[in-house]
């Protein structure tokens, strides 16, 4: 793989991942609703029907089996639609990159320039292209878990290829929306809160995953912010606040949004939508607003295999067994054959030494 196709593995990857679980993403709404499945069912006031499904932008193994379980629903949909698909994310990294005024250098400080450029050379081996990364990119790279796996988006998203090309919900302009609004706060605060973040939490993600598998979305709608109270520095509470409710601003007009193309794509046809997991629930999420547009929703349960290692480890334990007895048969045999041809040699030898020691016939 190039370093360029590299870089924008990478960058598609932190852009799904930050949409998705950024602490900004939670609503503050009680009592939460829509939050008993991660699939669900929708049905169309026009009679067609369709799924979504809450996906978790996040390369963790563990997501795999949810690829598997979705693959049929893929396969019977007339389309398939995407948050956004990873042709159209790469659209719209190139196009935040004219959001740049200045390189990276010049916009943070330089012992924090320098832990940023030491961090992306330790994990991804590469920083030439930092100076003019927008800031919403480099503030996801430091804050989640690096990984050169796929995710589970990108799974799905080659599932359905083999069925034909998906499509995405949101358009660039949307998608850069956030990313042009965190270009105009101080990238100092931003960049040093991700760090601290990750400093004090490195299990956070793994939370994350686990929560997510657990099918608790009332926990992706409490999750808090970065926390002020943890922080003495007033600018930096007063930068963290306005990245928040821009968060919190997004979500709600990106979730508006897709709610409308959704119901304009199920006017005529049946589809299987994949949208990140925060996105679905709450009075203001998309199955609220699909609710409200006079769809009918209804949870779909996820019934995953559950993978005992129990019969594998005594299969395993068994073949191991086997496989010494065979290897202890096969030992004393050998021992035995020796110990025989040892044993013939020894009495050859002494037959001619009987024969040597015998007196001559001759005179």
């Amino acid at each position: 793989m190039t370093a360029l196709a590299h870089r924008t593995a990478l960058l598609v990857f932190v852009y799904l991942f930050a949409v998705a679980v950024h602490p900004g993403a939670a609503r503050a709404e009680e009592p939460l609703s829509y939050s008993e499945s991660l699939f669900w069912r929708l049905q169309h006031p026009s009679g067609n029907h369709g799924y979504i499904f809450g996906t978790l932008h996040s390369p963790d193994r563990r997501l795999i089996p949810f690829v598997d379980y979705l693959r049929s629903y893929i396969e019977d949909a007339d389309v398939v639609y995407f948050e956004h698909t990873t042709r159209d994310l790469e659209t719209t990294y190139y196009a935040a990159e004219s959001l740049v005024d200045e390189p990276l250098r010049n916009r943070l400080e330089p012992a924090l320039y320098d832990r940023v450029v030491s961090y992306f050379r330790r994990f991804y081996g590469i920083t030439w292209w930092l100076e003019y990364t927008p800031i919403f990119y480099i503030e996801s790279f430091v804050a989640q878990e690096y990984s050169n796996e796929d995710s589970l988006d990108t799974r799905l998203e080659l599932a359905a290829l083999r069925h034909g090309v998906p499509r995405s919900l949101e358009t660039t302009e949307e998608r850069l929306r956030l990313i042009q609004i965190t270009e105009q706060l101080d990238a100092n605060d931003i960049i040093a809160s991700a760090f601290h973040f990750s400093d004090e939490y490195p299990d956070a993600w793994d939370e994350v995953v686990e929560r997510y598998i657990a099918m608790d979305l009332n926990w992706f709608m409490d999750t808090t912010g970065y926390g002020c109270d943890e922080m003495t520095d007033a600018d930096w509470c007063d930068t963290m606040d306005a990245y928040e409710a821009a968060w919190q601003e997004d979500i709600v007009l990106r979730d508006r949004a897709m709610a409308s193309r959704i119901d304009a794509a199920m006017e005529n046809q049946s589809i299987f939508v994949a949208v990140g997991v925060s996105h679905l629930p709450g009075h203001d999420g998309i199955l609220a607003l699909l609710v409200d547009k006079g769809f009918s929703v209804t949870p779909v349960p996820i019934l995953l295999p559950r993978h005992d290692l129990t019969p594998v480890i005594l299969v395993v334990a068994a073949v191991c067994l086997a496989g010494f007895a065979v290897f202890r048969i096969i030992v004393v045999r050998r021992r035995a054959e020796r110990r025989r041809i040892a044993e013939a040699q020894a009495e050859r030898v002494e037959k001619w030494h009987a024969v040597l020691d015998r007196p001559s016939d001759r005179k």
